[in-house]
């Protein structure tokens, strides 16, 4: 199980009013459609389609990225998953983790981007350094 594509079909932002005050930044991705895909030489893979949307509230700006991703499986894992997603629309767990930690982490990358573009505040935390003031121990 190796993922071996991804491309965004949709990137749209848009910023459509001022910051002022408290904003929220509601995130969320879902796949929308899951797929056999022959990738030749009796390889067989599984294409995740995938939606992705960034909120910024209230009504100051979004973000909506859709794609998919590709991941070579044996015919019997395909199997599996795609009997799973045709019955209730929901993913084995394993799967579910590997492939959105993947969607997630070219969405973020891609957001991040965005929002310096349109002078937006990082659709997530980003990580901070915290300096301690620390006395040097006196020596008795």
């Amino acid at each position: 199980m190796t993922i071996i594509g991804f491309q965004f079909n949709k990137l749209s932002a848009e910023r459509k009013n001022p910051i002022r005050g408290k904003i929220n930044i509601n995130r969320t991705c879902n796949p929308t459609k899951v797929e056999e895909v022959d990738l030749g030489s009796d390889q067989k893979g599984v294409r995740y389609t995938f939606e992705f949307s960034c909120l910024y509230e209230p009504d100051i700006a979004s973000m909506e990225f859709s794609g998919n991703i590709t991941e070579m499986r044996s015919e019997e894992e395909s199997k599996k998953v795609l009997e799973q997603w045709g019955k209730d629309k929901t993913l084995p767990l394993d799967t579910l983790e590997r492939v959105m930690n993947a969607i997630l982490n070219r969405c973020h990358i891609e957001a991040l981007i965005i929002a310096k573009e349109l002078n937006m505040p990082p659709p997530f935390n980003l990580p901070k350094v915290r300096v301690k003031d620390q006395q040097p121990e006196e020596k008795q």
